[in-house]
């Protein structure tokens, strides 16, 4: 199971597609890579803080590099 599993299974796929304003097919794609955009970080951590559920792991999201 990847990380954006996880977030769907603690959240729920219908909580976070409404949390976030996207489509299924949005969430589909992002479970598909593994990870979802990094802007959506904010909104899923708050959706995880209200269940008192801890951190979403920061692997579940895209985030760019740093180039060196």
């Amino acid at each position: 199971m990847n990380h954006a599993q996880n977030i769907v299974e603690e959240i729920g796929r219908e909580r976070l597609r409404s949390a976030l304003g996207v489509s299924q097919q949005s969430i589909s794609d992002g479970l598909s890579a593994g990870r979802f955009p990094a802007r959506w970080y904010l909104i899923v951590r708050d959706l995880y803080a209200a269940q008192s559920v801890g951190e979403p792991p920061l692997e579940g999201f895209a985030w760019k590099e740093v180039a060196a």
